[in-house]
């Protein structure tokens, strides 16, 4: 039986991965970011990433500019662009923050809460208190910054306990049990609950942190 066509295409995608000393790589993997099928063009940003070619950013940035109809392509983009190029990316992937579109709002600032870059979470608090993402995606992009690499974020997500509604406040804290840096947030977290003096907090903190 012959293999659907979005699965051939993904074989090729596998095969242009590897082969990074070819200059005419880019090519094909410029027609990927376009391919109908959604996974395809999630594939395309992942190969450019993985082979690192300078030029690859590039069509990262091109990719992104010209927009496409799933956000989760648009996410992937982000996040490959971000690890390929981050040098100047975090003021390119700011701006759309400012995207009509609420579900674009929410990958450019989940692939910033990935970022390295403390400035990144700078640019995430920001926004946090400047936009209108409905209460999922915010709970949402709380968990991002749970996973995030830097300490910046545990301090983002603790000031959020301190001062937000409770239902963010507990998503916030949720999100700190899977921070790396939840060992050392944990004195701090539990004072902040204290003073919060909420009922559903503190048995949320005593299930999580006990």
């Amino acid at each position: 039986m012959a293999k659907p066509a979005f699965e051939r295409r993904l074989e090729a995608l596998q095969a242009l991965r590897s082969a990074r000393d070819s200059a005419s790589t880019c090519a094909p993997l410029r027609e990927a970011l376009n391919d109908p099928d959604k996974l395809v063009r999630v594939n395309a940003a992942m190969a450019i990433e993985q082979l690192g070619r300078p030029e690859g950013a590039l069509l990262l940035r091109l990719k992104l500019l010209t927009g496409d109809a799933e956000p989760e392509v648009l996410g992937q983009c982000f996040a490959s662009l971000l690890s390929l190029a981050p040098e100047g990316t975090l003021s390119f992937i700011s701006r759309f923050l400012k995207s009509p579109r609420e579900s674009v709002q929410f990958e450019a600032a989940s692939a910033l809460a990935q970022a390295r870059d403390p400035h990144a979470i700078a640019i995430l608090k920001e926004f946090w208190q400047e936009s209108q993402l409905p209460l999922d995606l915010r709970q949402a992009l709380l968990i991002n910054l749970g996973a995030s690499p830097i300490p910046e974020s545990a301090e983002f997500l603790l000031a959020l306990v301190e001062d937000e509604p409770i239902n963010l406040a507990a998503s916030a804290l949720t999100a700190l049990t899977t921070s790396r840096f939840r060992a050392d947030i944990q004195p701090r977290l539990s004072a902040a609950v204290a003073a919060r003096d909420s009922s559903q907090l503190k048995s949320l903190f005593e299930q999580q942190f006990a």
